[in-house]
Parts: structure tokens; sequence; C-alpha cells
């Protein structure tokens, strides 16, 4: 059983990343019967240690190992100890082909055959166990967890820990509150401190646990169950049956590939990534990087357009929309409503790029949120803008200012001082603005 060990040398590591390329840049090398040093200098190397290790060479170069054993490896950086591997029994002649043909899935093949442990560092890993029952143990920040084949160990740590199934050959059921339930490449496997699961590219059910957690189904007709607390659920492509349960949820399609339309109300319409979607218990959608159609329901709905050019309805209860990027067409609907801004970006003074709220309705108690921009661009405090009516710019940063034109209203902000406006929504009315309608 080897044990993978990996430094805390300022930043994770992505095991995904290995190859074989690492292995052979080095510019020298020595080679007895117990060890095959590759290197640079004494502070740059790669130390394969065994038995029986024999080499063959071309005028100086390295050309393959021919026989052996290899039961340990010392990766040194710069003079700092990387990676140390101990325990393993692996044959030096696989390993030798595998780095001679650079065949970067077939030299962690050969490494990762055995029941393994692997310890990841205090940063957002990516670790890989590959064949046998292995442990990963992801330790410090968010990291991406993936057993692959066996009964695995999947320990989390500190940080937001995600288990990912992405190459099994079939569809599994795998459940962060009852892994005995676990099939297929998830069979066998156990959690603790996961708040992720990223399924296959077939149908896949997966479900989460009591605290807040993100599932993703990728390709296929997958079940995504969140449990309890606020679930964030990804259904991918394919029809997705997506349920919420308890706590404030949300279903994201931000890697669609195409923009979608997404209805809580009404889901038959639903197009592209969200077609043939089924929600239960959804109280949030989030639509992608292109131009999406999100409709909420009778609840209160938080709707994000992200970018694109897109059209976000929150429908009846107390929604927040939030459109991102792009010239979005926002409307609140029934209810006491928030158009929430978190950046000047979010709505451009351009046509082209500007915001247009439809249905502000002050009397139902609508408002617009400014909170999170910073009012003045050139200040290193987090400033909240000055409402001045429908007074002109004074070159003063952080002035809001409002204009009615005809049957429409246009909000401007000037966040450098400059008397010119870097920041506008258009309003679909002719309205009478006051400070209380906004966040400042």
């Amino acid at each position: 059983m080897a044990t993978f060990t990996y430094a805390d040398l300022g930043g994770g590591i992505d095991m995904t990343l290995t190859t074989t390329d690492g292995v052979l840049g080095y510019k020298f090398w020595s080679a007895s019967s117990t060890s095959l040093k590759l290197y640079d200098n004494s502070s740059n190397y790669t130390l394969f240690t065994g038995s029986g290790l024999k080499v063959t060479s071309k005028s100086g170069t390295l050309t393959d190992i021919t026989a052996g054993t290899v039961t340990g490896i010392k990766g040194v950086t710069a003079g700092k100890v990387a990676v140390t591997v101990t325990g393993l029994s692996v044959s030096a002649v696989k390993l030798g082909d595998a780095v001679f043909a650079h065949d970067d899935a077939a030299f962690l093949s050969v490494l990762l055959a055995g029941n393994d442990t692997i310890n990841g560092t205090a940063y957002g890993d990516g670790l890989l166990g590959g064949a046998g029952n292995d442990i990963l143990k992801g330790n410090g920040g968010d990291d991406s967890l993936m057993g692959a084949i066996g009964a695995d160990q999947l320990l989390g740590g500190t940080g937001f820990d995600t288990v990912f199934y992405v190459a099994a050959t079939k569809g599994v059921v795998a459940s962060l509150a009852k892994p005995s339930l676990n099939t297929n490449e998830a069979k066998g496997d156990t959690y603790s401190s996961i708040e992720g699961l990223v399924g296959s590219r077939f149908a896949d059910s997966l479900t989460g646990n009591s605290g807040a957690n993100y599932l993703s189904g990728q390709a296929g007709n997958d079940v995504l169950d969140g449990g309890a607390g606020d679930d964030a659920l990804a259904g991918g492509a394919g029809a997705d049956t997506l349920r919420g349960g308890d706590g404030r949820d949300m279903v994201d399609y931000a890697f669609a590939t195409k923009g979608v339309v997404a209805s809580l109300a009404k889901s038959s319409i639903n197009t592209n990534d969200a077609k043939g979607d089924i929600y239960s218990s959804i109280e949030e959608l989030q639509g992608s990087e292109f131009s999406d159609k999100l409709y909420g329901n009778g609840s209160a709905n938080g709707l994000a357009g992200l970018k694109g050019n897109d059209v976000v309805d929150g429908g009846g209860g107390n929604d927040i929309i939030y459109g991102d990027a792009g010239a979005d067409d926002l409307t609140g609907g029934t209810g006491k409503d928030t158009f929430a801004y978190f950046a000047a970006s979010d709505s451009k003074v351009a046509a082209s790029g500007r915001d247009t709220i439809f249905d502000f309705s002050a009397s139902q108690g609508d408002k617009i949120d400014l909170s999170d921009i910073d009012a003045i661009s050139k200040s290193t405090k987090d400033d909240a803008f000055t409402f001045i009516g429908t007074a002109a710019f004074h070159g003063k940063a952080g002035e809001l200012r409002y204009v009615k034109q005809s049957s429409d209203t246009y909000v401007y902000a000037d966040i450098n001082g400059d008397k010119t406006a870097d920041f506008a929504i258009h309003f679909d009315d002719a309205l009478t603005l006051s400070k209380g309608y906004f966040v400042l």
C-alpha cells in the first residue's frame, strides 16, 4: 500500500496534470541497481528507489528501464521536497514503458494500481486514487477528489470539497447522506467532510446531505436531490429531475453551451440544457454565459442571468433579480422585488450593454440595490452612492442621478468624478425617483 504525500509549498497540486515530460525533462541522470536519479542540479530532481533496477542508454541519453521494482519516489523542487511516495511495489519496466512512450495516463495507472493513501496539501488540490481501495485526504482548501474504481475513503478536510465520478463507465448512485446506497464506481465509497458530487456522462442519481451541497449530473438524464441545506444543482445536458429539498436551493445552468429558457412556473417551455428538466422545491435559477430567459414562479425567487442579453422575470413573490453583464430585460412581477447590481459593468451607459427594468413599482416595495458597487473608484473604502435627484453631476465621484425622457427614466452614476456617467439603468416608464427607492 503506497502513500503519496504532497508538501505545502504555497499552492495546491493537481494530479491530473502529472506528465511523463516532467520526468524526462531533466538534463542529467544517474543509475544503480537501487536508484535512478533524474536531475538538473542538487536542488531539482526526481529520485526513484527500488531493487534490481536496470537501465539502457545511448550516447549518454537514458533510453529505457529494463528490469527491477520501484518502491519509492521523491521529487525535489528548488531545494524543497515537493512529493514523496513510500510503500510502492510496481514494475520498473511498466513504469519505464509508460514514461518513454510519453503515455501520461499509463504512467498514473501504474503508480496508482494498488490500495493507496493520497495526502493533499493545505490548499485546493486535485487528487486521484486509481484502481484499488484508496484513501484520499484533501486536508485544507477546496479539493477535488476522484477515487475511481474500488471502495474508496474520500476525506475532504476543511474547505468545500467535491468528489468526481466523471470517468465512470456507467451511471452511478452516490449519496452523501447514505453511501450504503452507492452503486457502480461509487459502490463502497465513504465520505467525510464532502460537500459536492459530480456525476458521469451517463444517468446518475446524486443525493446531498443536511449541509449546503453542490450536485452536478453532467450528461444523461440525472436525478439530483439536495436534501436539507441551501444547495446548488446542475443537471447538465439531458432531462434531469432536480429536487432541492429543504433550504433555499438553486438550479445552475452556468456551464450550458447555449442560452437556455428555464421556467420554475412552467418547465414545459424549457430549452437546450434545461429542456425536460423537472423542478421540485427549487427557489433560484442561474443562467448561462449566453442569452437566457429565466422565469420565476409565485414564490420568492432568486434569478441570475449571468453574461448575455437575458430576459429575467420573477413572476409573483418577493424576488431578487440579477441580470449581470449584458443588456438585460428585467421584470420583477408582483411582490416586493429587488433588482441587484454588483459591479458598474453590470449595466453600461451604451444601450448595447444597458439593462431595462420594465415594472419597477415603489408602491409594491421594489428596490434597486447598488450597495455592492463601490461608488468611488479611486477610494480604498467601500463607498456608498450619493443620490442627487435630477441635478447634474457636480464632478464629485459617487453621485447618482436620474433623468426623465418622455415615457422613460434613466438612472446614471458617476464613479470617478468626471461628470460623465459610468453606469446606467433604463426604466420603461416615467418615474419620479427618490433616495428611498435605492439601497446605496
